[in-house]
């Protein structure tokens, strides 16, 4: 369980900066990555709730934390669909107040991923961001089997980076290179 203490993902990120220069294609860990972060986790005590981390659960965490952030960069970068009307800032998240708090429910009822912050930025948008632009390891390694997508910075300096499940390729509707 990552949600009943939110400290939980806090330390899961301060773990990946410090080892961000291991952070591999796609802003995935390695296995080694992986369980490194669930021993630190789990040397940080027993979970208020569920079973201690483990590596699948640490990869779990992450993905969805990358999943986060790229929908924040989608939406600051407005290319989220179905948010043109929407900004994001980190210290108002998305400004929802009785003028716009009926758009708001329906717009998050089909894009929950960003209900949270509704009047509230992301805590870990930076942190996340900090890690994902690190320099990629093994970027020049050619792999017959491994299609190539670069991923190329935005006008504003962020990185929309892919997903290992493909799930935030439903978040947006712009084409996807081979």
């Amino acid at each position: 369980d990552w949600t009943t203490d939110p400290n939980d993902k806090i330390a899961l990120v301060a773990f990946f900066k410090t080892i961000k220069e291991k952070i591999g294609r796609g802003g995935s860990w390695d296995a080694t990555s992986l369980e490194a972060a669930a021993v630190h986790m789990r040397a940080r005590g027993h979970p208020v709730k569920g079973a201690e981390k483990n590596a699948n659960s640490v990869k779990g965490c992450w993905n969805g934390l990358k999943k986060i952030h790229d929908a924040l960069v989608l939406v600051i970068q407005n290319r989220f669909p179905g948010a043109s009307r929407w900004t994001y800032d980190q210290q108002r998240g998305f400004s929802v107040c009785d003028d716009n708090r009926d758009e708001w429910k329906k717009f998050v009822k089909q894009h929950s991923i960003l209900k949270p912050f509704a009047n509230k930025g992301w805590e870990l948008f930076d942190d996340v961001k900090e890690i994902l632009l690190a320099p990629e390891r093994d970027v020049h390694v050619f792999n017959a089997a491994t299609p190539t997508v670069p991923s190329t910075p935005s006008s504003n300096g962020l990185q929309l980076h892919s997903s290992d499940d493909k799930s935030l390729a439903s978040l947006s509707h712009a084409p996807r290179s081979p």
